[in-house]
């Protein structure tokens, strides 16, 4: 300490006596205490010149956390000092770094850690501040785009077949023909409100008549000669002439004006599907309406009918919010997923699911946002509830080529609580360069709307966060050079990199039994939450 401290007096008496500007005096103040053995004065003085960025102050600040006088010893914020001031081209400092790096290898890594650490905290700081930002100019946007919209509305008519009915549209769902689908579906929602009906479909994007797997009709009439009510019969008589063995009902009827009915359709007549479907008859001012939304898939015995009922009661909250309102385009909704990676409630999805959101839901909860990283690809959020189950890492390095894989997190009927629909292919081998070995490709197909579910290897364990094709091409550096049927997944390594980094602890699981696809889904529907983002 005697070495340090005669080396030190040196420096400062060289210091003092070269400053005449006003801050020398403060510099000159700490000198004096520092003589008289005030180290706590001398820090106070010289503490606001270092954090002004004078070199020969930062350089004593690192003196005194390095013996401890004043302060409490602290050889990593001393040589963090040292390195400030050398950075000035300060001499004494600059002999200083070079001591420490070698007599102190140990302290040198732990500073440099932990300042790497501090900078990815000052970017997601700004990241936050950028997204708060980006929230609040949306939220004032929409306010003005409501009051032009209100200026608007004697002069402008609202969509054909939808003016007065708000009805959700699942994200990732587009607009199509009507004719075409309907004809391969028994029993037509026109035939029941009239020749003059207006029709207006929904399926999830890529869907065709032939291959088809869920739609949503919606049949508007203008002064209608039938209730709601008087819809009942003519809906289960057209359905039930299709199928060969089937169940129907009156789910109950709502508020004045509206009724709800379903059917599940074992299997349909000379098909080899079964069928689905349910109906909401809202009674407006001027029209009625007739919501009528249907999934076809795979036959099943009679007595799953009720497995099947329950199997759909997801759309019972989807079909809550059908009313008389604004008309269609009035929510602006977008989805996607994220699964819960930690006991405490973290949820990992994709940057790009949460980007621009001003409200968010993640299965019905509200979720806290602590880090959305657009460079890494990836957001975390935190819910109160905390989870039956997570999910676990490989603990080797992930995926290989030729793996299969499995991604559950295309929702059957697009409302959370709903079950999910899990589709399996194999990994490729990722083509181009620019990824840096953070993706891998797949063969699984992906439905729109699934980016940030989980992408499981056959023992149930997480290999790859999944992306839409479009950010994970920008991402990657890889425009244009990805085949129609590869999809590209976040690697496990880039997921448990990112975790670590924001302290998140994270299970990890080693090589177990394979599973079936379907069991690999089931797992995965344990801990994968649905994510409803309003812009």
């Amino acid at each position: 300490m005697n070495f340090f401290k005669h080396s030190f007096l040196v420096v400062l008496f060289l210091v003092a006596a070269a400053l005449s500007a006003p801050a020398g005096a403060d510099f000159k103040a700490g000198l004096e205490a520092y003589q008289r053995g005030d180290y706590k004065a001398s820090f106070r003085e010289w503490n606001p010149l270092a954090e002004a960025s004078n070199a020969p102050a930062q350089y004593n600040l690192g003196i005194l956390y390095e013996n401890g006088l004043g302060v409490a010893k602290d050889a990593v914020k001393a040589y963090r000092w040292y390195v400030k001031s050398a950075r000035q081209e300060y001499g004494p400092a600059a002999r200083a770094v070079a001591r420490f790096r070698r007599d102190r290898p140990k302290t040198v890594r732990k500073a440099e850690s932990q300042q790497g650490q501090s900078r990815v905290e000052d970017r997601q700081r700004a990241e936050l501040k950028r997204l708060k930002e980006q929230r609040l100019r949306a939220k004032k946007r929409a306010e003005e785009g409501r009051r032009q919209k209100a200026r608007r509305t004697q002069r402008q008519p609202a969509p054909p077949g939808l003016s007065g009915l708000s009805v959700p549209v699942p994200p990732g769902w587009v607009r199509g023909a009507a004719g075409r689908f309907m004809s391969a579906e028994p029993g037509d929602t026109e035939d029941l409100l009239g020749i003059n009906a207006e029709m207006t479909l929904y399926t999830p994007r890529g869907e065709t008549p032939e291959t088809w797997s869920e739609m949503i009709l919606v049949g508007t009439i203008r002064r209608p000669a039938a209730a709601p009510g008087k819809l009942y019969s003519g809906f289960i008589g057209n359905v039930e002439a299709g199928c060969a063995l089937g169940e129907g009902s009156q789910a109950g009827t709502g508020a004045p004006g509206t009724i709800r009915v379903f059917y599940a359709c074992a299997k349909l007549k000379a098909q080899d599907y079964g069928l689905y479907a349910e109906m909401k008859a809202v009674q407006g001012t001027e029209s009625l309406y007739a919501v009528r939304r249907v999934w076809r898939g795979k036959p099943f015995p009679k007595d799953a009918i009720a497995r099947v009922r329950k199997r759909f009661g997801g759309w019972d909250a989807w079909f809550a919010r059908i009313g008389t309102g604004p008309g269609e385009g009035a929510d602006k909704v977008s989805g996607g997923f994220g699964f819960f990676v930690s006991p405490e409630g973290h949820i990992l999805t994709t940057h790009a699911v949460v980007k621009g959101c001003k409200w968010l839901r993640f299965s019905s909860a509200k979720a806290k946002l602590l880090v959305s990283d657009p460079v890494k690809g990836l957001a975390l959020f935190q819910v109160r509830k905390k989870p039956s189950h997570v999910a676990a890492f490989p603990e080797g390095g992930g995926a290989r080529e030729g793996d299969p894989v499995v991604v559950a997190g295309h929702l059957l009927d697009g409302q959370p609580g709903s079950d999910l629909a899990v589709s399996t292919g194999v990994v490729k081998a990722l083509p181009g360069a620019g990824a840096g070995g953070r993706f891998i490709s797949i063969t699984a197909p992906i439905q729109p709307g699934t980016s940030g579910a989980p992408l499981l290897d056959l023992t149930g364990a997480v290999v790859g966060v999944v992306m839409a094709k479009p950010e994970a091409v920008q991402l990657a550096g890889l425009a244009g050079e990805i085949p129609e049927k590869i999809e590209l997944a976040l690697g496990a390594g880039v997921a448990k990199e990112f975790l670590s980094g924001q302290g998140v602890p994270f299970e990890t699981a080693a090589t177990g039994k394979a599973l079936s696809p379907s069991e690999a889904g089931d797992k995965a529907r344990s801990f994968t939450v649905s994510v409803e983002c309003r812009k």
